[in-house]
């Protein structure tokens, strides 16, 4: 959106009267919309940025090669992708994150760069992904919403936002403290912890350069929402001393941006307290928690059911789901024949050994990826086999990096798939039915998203099926699989956003 308010950016196309009321128009509502998020009314801000999105589809529609409205087409989505998460209509999200990628693509195809918007677009790109990612969680696609994820930290990571002096460090921020709650719900518990606590100490290390900038309510929201996500799965892990460290980060930052009267802020910072009240607990210092579970109690009577009723899903997750960590000294305890590859072979001493702002998909170079993931499933199958489930977290891992490594399109997946594609389906099936079976609302929903991978692998088997009879096998019972679990109505699940 770079005319109307900015025309002396293209003093060349000034706008046509009508057409600047539209612009104005069209302003008027972004400005709407920017104080009811700043408020935390994501149904009126949603309200306000459809409005403005009316108006800005009309401009491209008025004019298709002025990229100026295509910008504030792309713009106007992005804003919706947030608010359609946060009132629970990740459909709708979807289409708007979608809407917003074709629109910025259609902006760098204009600028003479097919299909990428060069170094400028990578963010608005990434920031999309970030999105995306925590809608197709909430929509049940789960390995795509954590593939979404490592494509937008992997961009900030290919930009060097990591570096001290970069200009998008505070927005890796922003990304990481988006994706950390997806990476919790539905992702490696550690390397999710690792993901929030990276967001944590970029934004605390560098507050007083973020806090500079007009965006630093922003960014204040990302670090609060960020330490909620870290105490959480601290705690599920029983490391009580950075749960509450977390904890302690999420209450000065949600002291810092309470607004006396305003309920939303009111309630965050109850629950804030709420939060620290029980890691004291959790770490010994229960005589230091009264005075904070009073003042909790005293704004919001209801905060500290809340907050342990929001924990709880991690804790249960992760005593059904092991981590991986746990799950690779299973494998190495009963698959004695099985070598784990030197990098997961490192995690075993120290779970966060790799970068915790790499991604799944990014823990191998692409070339070692299929190895590695075969492996893995190999494993899992194995285990599974014999009832254990640390088999189901080497599943989901092996589900991730292979459908990463597809992707990609690592020349293994696409010319030697039958190597691969055999171990990562009977994986697949195994782990989907285990999911099915056991109806947890904790983990069940699993189950469909495993099974949905499992019929596009099956798929990309079919070929081999007539010269050997196996592969036909796996092919039906496979299919058999798949086609039940996802005829039955699927567990209640707790939505990401």
């Amino acid at each position: 959106m770079a005319w109307g308010r900015r025309k002396a950016q293209h003093p060349q196309q000034p706008a046509a009267p009508r057409e600047q009321d539209l612009v104005e128009r069209m302003f008027e509502w972004h400005d709407r919309a920017d104080l009811a998020v700043a408020v935390e009314d994501f149904a009126a801000a949603r309200t306000a940025q459809t409005l403005a999105l009316d108006i800005a589809t009309a401009l491209a529609a008025r004019t298709p090669d002025d990229m100026r409205a295509w910008q504030a087409v792309g713009a106007t989505r992005y804003a919706l992708i947030e608010s359609c998460c946060r009132t629970g209509d990740f459909a709708s999200a979807l289409e708007s994150a979608d809407a917003c990628l074709a629109a910025y693509a259609r902006v760098a195809d204009s600028a003479g760069t097919p299909g990428s918007s060069g170094a400028d677009g990578v963010p608005l790109i990434a920031d999309v992904r970030a999105r995306r990612a925590v809608a197709l969680a909430g929509s049940g696609q789960i390995t795509a919403a954590l593939l979404e994820a490592d494509d937008a930290v992997g961009a900030y990571v290919g930009l060097g936002a990591e570096e001290w002096d970069s200009g998008y460090l505070p927005d890796l921020g922003r990304v990481l403290s988006t994706v950390a709650p997806v990476r919790a719900r539905y992702g490696e518990p550690d390397h999710a912890a690792a993901t929030a606590d990276y967001a944590i100490r970029l934004y605390v290390e560098n507050a007083a350069r973020i806090n500079r900038r007009p965006d630093a309510p922003t960014h204040a929201r990302c670090l609060f929402e960020a330490a909620q996500t870290a105490s959480d799965l601290h705690a599920a892990a029983g490391r009580t001393d950075l749960a509450l460290s977390a904890a302690n980060v999420g209450r000065q930052t949600a002291a810092g941006r309470r607004i006396d009267g305003f309920a939303p802020r009111e309630h965050a910072y109850a629950g804030a307290l709420a939060r620290y009240t029980i890691r004291l607990t959790e770490d010994g210092k229960s005589d230091e928690s009264d005075v904070f579970l009073a003042e909790s109690c005293a704004i919001d009577p209801g905060a500290y059911a809340r907050v342990a009723a929001e924990a709880y899903p991690l804790s249960r997750a992760r005593m059904e789901i092991p981590p991986l960590a746990d799950a690779l000294r299973a494998a190495q305890a009963m698959l004695r024949d099985v070598e784990l590859p030197e990098l997961l072979d490192g995690l075993l001493a120290d779970p966060w050994s790799v970068k915790p702002s790499l991604s799944t998909t990014d823990r191998c170079p692409a070339d070692l990826a299929p190895e590695i993931a075969e492996t893995l499933a190999a494993a899992a199958v194995r285990m599974l086999g014999e009832g254990d489930p640390h088999g189901l977290r080497l599943c989901l891992e092996a589900n991730v990096v292979f459908a990463g490594a597809s992707a990609r399109e690592v020349p293994a997946m696409r010319y030697d798939f039958a190597a691969y594609g055999t171990v990562w389906a009977q994986a697949l099936a195994m782990a989907a039915w285990r999911f099915h079976e056991t109806g947890s609302e904790s983990v069940g929903w699993y189950a469909a998203d495993l099974a949905a991978w499992l019929l596009g692998v099956l798929d990309r088997l079919a070929p081999l099926a007539a010269g050997q009879p196996d592969v036909a096998e796996l092919i039906r019972v496979g299919t058999t699989v798949a086609r039940t679990i996802l005829d039955a109505k699927p567990p209640e699940r707790e939505p990401s956003g």
